[in-house]
């Protein structure tokens, strides 16, 4: 006999950890004896909803960078939100830190902000590209101050913190980012204590300047991380599964679609799992990041479909199985 049991949002436990969504209760309507069956997924549908930044659970979400304050190079923290970024999105939320700090100033001929650092996806090289920008002398006027600039006029914001001064040892400034708080690094594919602004010339810290412009230039050392949990394991009480660790993990689960979409996954051939004999109340259902720690799921809309089955029932696969050998 063959049975089909779902869990829905309606059995997420209250207080999942980090209240994520991430464990669900079955309770079957009396005590259910299980002396030889297997248990294996028949549906997943869920809502790629889980975050790539997490203060609390992945330590990734504040990196920094300098701005020279009354001539004085100060480092300025940037604490990106908990939330699922691309690199664009993490460099727009830098540039909208920057406008809130006075760190940019407008170009009027082309109707668009200026900023001295940036993140950019480099393709070809499968990283990401830090850009800083040096920061001419003309630019260091006052707040709310109108000039030309290679036949460009340009503004500073009423906000406008007037560097004062040129870092050095270059002739132009430049506003570095830095790497090296906790696990931002990761993300962007850089040591963890890199900073484009260092003269010490030891590689991996060095960077690249455009001996035109006195742009510098930096590609990621190894592979970005942008997704930390890029799959999801699913475990599930009282299974034996000897060849896995934990051996509670019954299937693993890809994102293959954009944030914020539907994921519909059904295996094309179930995956069963002995369960460990006994008479159960219930099962217990765990989403696990790559890490096999419970992760964090923004959206509770989900339907995980199961099937148990007596392993004395022949199916045809099984009868195939058996008519060929195995083989």
């Amino acid at each position: 006999m063959v049975a089909t049991i779902v869990f829905s949002q309606n059995n997420i436990v209250p207080g999942s950890l980090n209240n994520g969504n991430n464990q669900l209760a079955y309770q079957f309507p009396n005590s259910v004896s299980f002396p030889n069956h297997e248990i294996a997924i028949q549906n997943i549908s869920m809502y790629y909803a889980w975050v790539n930044i997490n203060a609390t659970t992945l330590s990734n979400n504040p990196f920094y960078y300098l701005w020279n304050v009354s001539s004085v190079s100060t480092p300025f923290s940037v604490v990106l939100p908990d939330g699922l970024y691309e690199i664009s999105t993490i460099n727009k939320y830098l540039q909208f830190i920057m406008i809130s700090r006075g760190h940019y100033v407008k170009d009027n001929t082309n109707s668009v902000n200026v900023y001295f650092a940036e993140f950019i996806v480099n393709t070809q090289s499968y990283g990401v590209q830090i850009n800083c920008f040096p920061i001419p002398s003309s630019f260091l006027v006052a707040p709310s101050t109108t000039f030309t600039y290679l036949s460009v006029s340009y503004t500073t914001p009423s906000n406008w913190v007037n560097p004062g001064t040129i870092f050095t040892p270059t002739i132009t400034m430049c506003n570095p980012v830095s790497l090296v708080y906790n696990n931002f690094y990761k993300i962007v594919g850089f040591p963890a204590l890199w900073s484009s602004y260092n003269t010490n010339g030891v590689a991996p810290y060095t960077y690249t300047v455009n001996p035109s412009t006195s742009a510098t230039s930096q590609n990621s050392t190894t592979a970005p991380n942008v997704q930390p949990n890029p799959t999801l394991f699913f475990a599930i009480s009282n299974i034996d599964n000897k060849y896995s660790n934990p051996s509670t993990i019954v299937y693993q689960l890809n994102a293959d679609v954009a944030f914020g979409q539907l994921i519909s996954i059904t295996p094309p051939q179930f995956a069963f799992n002995k369960l460990l004999p006994g008479t159960y109340n219930g099962l217990r259902l765990s989403i696990l990041g790559t890490n096999l720690q419970p992760i964090d799921i923004l959206d509770p809309a989900m339907t995980i479909t199961m099937v148990i089955k007596d392993r004395k029932d022949v199916t045809l696969s099984d009868a195939l199985s058996t008519a060929t050998g195995g083989k």
